[in-house]
């Protein structure tokens, strides 16, 4: 049942991840709350609920998808512009045993007000791509390959919009005491095609990750668009 899943609201979003011999499903709500569920114990191991303080920072979760194949990581989108990285309990744990999930960084398309990050899709493990979260004043959505920062433990929540004015900086957050590795590329925007209903991503045979993106445009058209750094 939905209210087991521990967000106590319909289910909008949902996606299931395999990592050695336990698998999770991330769930999201439609009120923007999102949980990690353990499949093997029937049990929720972590929730970011309406009392989180990220959700009052960043707005509510518009977006979330797994990231890591070899480790329970997971980035949410949020209707500030930001995109969160997170990092889930260890395997087997319970809420309350393991925790929530940790704030590990916190990235933007853009440094100025932003539209809302409606879709999120894996690319790598250290690279999402954004539908949204661009320019306020920008007319379209347009989809950015954004490029995460290596994973903190970060100790506060505040947000510092320091960043360079094209976005090509990602936030800050207090309690970062500085990088744990280089910084990430700037984020690639891609030319807008159209209004972008649903994504897939294409990834060649015998690769890992995707070179193009599958998009389905409003009036039901089809587009091929090919990813930044992607051989044809």
């Amino acid at each position: 049942p939905v209210s087991e899943l521990g967000i106590g609201a319909e289910v909008v979003e949902l996606h299931a991840h395999a990592c050695g011999c336990a698998t999770r499903l991330l769930a999201r709500s439609a009120q923007g709350l999102f949980c990690m569920w353990d499949v093997r114990s029937s049990s929720l191991t972590a929730v970011v609920d309406a009392g989180h303080s990220a959700l009052s920072r960043f707005g509510a979760t518009l977006s979330v998808c797994w990231l890591s194949p070899d480790k329970f990581r997971m980035a949410s989108g949020h209707e500030r512009g930001d995109v969160l990285v997170w990092t889930a309990p260890p395997a087997g744990s319970r809420l309350g045993a393991g925790g929530p999930p940790a704030l590990a960084s916190c990235t933007r398309v853009v440094a100025c007000d932003a539209t809302p990050v409606r879709q999120l899709l894996p690319l790598t493990a250290g690279c999402v791509l954004a539908l949204g979260g661009g320019p306020t004043e920008e007319p379209m959505e347009r989809l950015t390959a954004v490029h995460l920062p290596a994973d903190r433990v970060m100790g506060g929540l505040e947000r510092s919009d320091s960043g360079d004015s094209d976005g090509s900086r990602p936030s800050r957050l207090s309690g970062d005491s500085g990088s744990a590795g280089p910084p990430p590329l700037p984020p690639q925007r891609l030319p807008w095609l159209g209004e972008v209903r649903s994504l897939a991503p294409v990834t060649p045979r015998g690769e890992a990750s995707p070179s193009s993106v599958l998009q389905l445009l409003d009036e039901g058209h089809v587009a091929l668009q090919q990813l930044p750094g992607s051989s044809p």
